[in-house]
């Protein structure tokens, strides 16, 4: 299934593997892999999990809106190298930034940002405190940003005194 899906998305080069990725405990991820002119070059494939999600349009275009701010703060702080501080979406070939397969489930692929990782157990202080700086700057990447644009898609999701 997840070879055929990668084929939807417009994705460059030939296909190299896909294979389960991460730890995560709701949407399924996949990293897929492409030789573009002998460099590998990775992607991340995620299935949304409608389950949970019961609007995944509204986790596509919410996450579309927070990199679309993002990157404009970036470029405005005339830095640019975005390509490894906000993910990069892609199209599928139906010009949309998901895909929807034969049952039903959403799929979207991003570039996939390497030496990049997530820590599951924060094991040293050291990774707190930097786990907390880039939240903070996550925070302050969107404060300024207009919440009427975005769908809620769970009661409290983004609520951070629920959550925290």
């Amino acid at each position: 299934m997840c070879n055929k899906v990668v084929k939807k998305f417009n994705i460059y080069g030939d296909f190299i593997k896909i294979q389960k990725f991460g730890s995560g405990h709701i949407n399924d991820t996949y990293l897929a892999s492409f030789n573009q002119a002998g460099i590998t070059v990775r992607y991340v494939i995620r299935k949304i999990n409608n389950y949970v999600f019961k609007n995944p349009e509204f986790v596509v275009n919410n996450t579309i809106n927070t990199i679309k701010h993002i990157t404009k703060k970036i470029k405005h702080n005339n830095d640019n190298d975005n390509s490894n501080k906000v993910l990069t979406i892609l199209k599928a070939k139906t010009g949309k930034f998901y895909h929807i397969d034969e049952q039903g489930d959403y799929w979207c692929a991003f570039l996939f940002i390497e030496n990049a990782y997530t820590v599951d157990f924060v094991d040293r202080i050291e990774q707190a405190y930097e786990a907390a700086k880039k939240f903070g700057r996550f925070i302050n990447y969107l404060i300024d940003d207009d919440i009427n644009k975005y769908k809620l898609t769970i009661s409290d999701f983004h609520n951070p005194y629920k959550r925290l």
